[in-house]
């Protein structure tokens, strides 16, 4: 789930452990009228890219054959 924000806040991701927290936290977030989504698996898989591209080293030169070799192809 992630909660949206203004554009001068961050959002904040949160993960329930269970069901019955995630409609907890989803009830709260409606009575405060705060704006929220649920990330479905390729959406939080797509952030967990975005952040390893942000923190990689662009000075660092790599082969094609290693990437294609990292990637299992």
């Amino acid at each position: 789930m992630i909660i949206k924000a203004p554009k001068a806040i961050n959002s904040n991701i949160i993960t329930p452990k269970n069901k019955e927290e995630l409609d907890l936290i989803k009830e709260i977030l409606r009575r405060m009228n705060i704006a929220s989504a649920i990330l479905t698996d390729e959406e939080k898989e797509e952030l967990g890219l975005i952040e390893m591209m942000k923190n990689v080293d662009r000075n660092e030169k790599v082969s094609r054959e290693t990437v294609m070799k990292s990637l299992g192809k």
